[in-house]
């Protein structure tokens, strides 16, 4: 892998799985690309961020510094060797878009001090009823949190924090080392993403 400026990640929607030999699944990214990925892991090695169930049609697939290659016969797509730098969303890529996109516009509303923003029908309010479990999606009433928790935040709800720093990541252009999703590495850890930083203009 050559010298990296930032850290990135590479996000694709399941659309099969299978397993001969080692697990690789058909997948496709936010510009309708199909892209083949292939676990080239160690027999023996479970993934630690995510279990192979996990790789269902409709899950996202996170792949942090994901790089297309070119196999013998001839096809392109992912060689993924490192477990440990993938991750697995359980919904799919517009969901994931739509509640990343919330969570950064509600540190931001934070950093300004402004009203928070319901993440069920957008309403802005100066109190607002926050998930017990996430701590980040707020709504502006019981009905709107039961509506979001059916759709889709009952997949995402134990998934937010990742999503949060997963999101922060183009605004992080200062590069200091290679990420993991590893649950003892405290992932991002050295990138806070208070209201302070996710605020900080892209350059």
């Amino acid at each position: 892998m050559g010298k990296l400026r930032c850290n990135w990640v590479f996000l694709a929607e399941i659309d099969e799985s299978f397993f001969f030999l080692r697990h690789r699944v058909h997948a496709h990214s936010r510009f309708g690309e199909k892209v083949p990925i292939h676990f080239y892991n160690e027999s023996n090695e479970m993934p630690v961020s995510f279990t192979w169930q996990d790789l269902k049609k409709g899950h996202t697939l996170a792949i942090l510094y994901a790089e297309r290659k070119t196999f013998l016969d001839l096809s392109e797509g992912i060689r993924q060797e490192a477990l440990e730098t993938c991750y697995v969303f359980k919904t799919g890529l517009k969901n994931l878009e739509e509640e990343a996109s919330k969570v950064l516009d509600l540190k931001d509303l934070n950093f300004k001090k402004s009203p928070e923003k319901c993440f069920s029908c957008g309403v802005e309010k100066e109190s607002l009823l926050r998930c017990a479990k996430c701590k980040l999606a707020v709504y502006c009433s019981k009905e709107c949190q039961v509506k979001s928790w059916q759709s889709v935040h009952k997949n995402l709800c134990s998934q937010m924090d990742v999503l949060l720093r997963l999101a922060s990541l183009p605004r992080n252009r200062k590069f200091k080392k290679y990420l993991s999703f590893c649950p003892g590495q405290d992932f991002l850890s050295e990138y806070v993403y208070s209201e302070r930083h996710v605020q900080k203009p892209l350059k």
